[in-house]
């Protein structure tokens, strides 16, 4: 919802938002349970990069390079 109010559009890295909070339930869990206090887990989810406006050559500048391969 925020991304609207740019312009141009940013690209921006998605984040699996239901992963993270489950992950972090899973390890808080585990430490509570099991009583779990020692080195800080690290893991790593998949996010997914959005191109937008921002992100390499303006649309100007792709029509225009279309345009010469034709």
């Amino acid at each position: 919802p925020w991304a609207a109010a740019f312009s141009p559009r940013l690209t921006a890295l998605a984040q699996p938002a239901y992963a993270l909070g489950t992950e972090a339930a899973d390890l808080l869990f585990g430490r509570i349970e099991h009583g779990r206090i020692g080195l800080p887990v690290r893991k790593i989810l998949k996010g997914e990069l959005v191109v937008r406006d921002s992100g390499g050559r303006s649309r100007h500048s792709a029509l225009g390079a279309a345009a010469r391969s034709a």
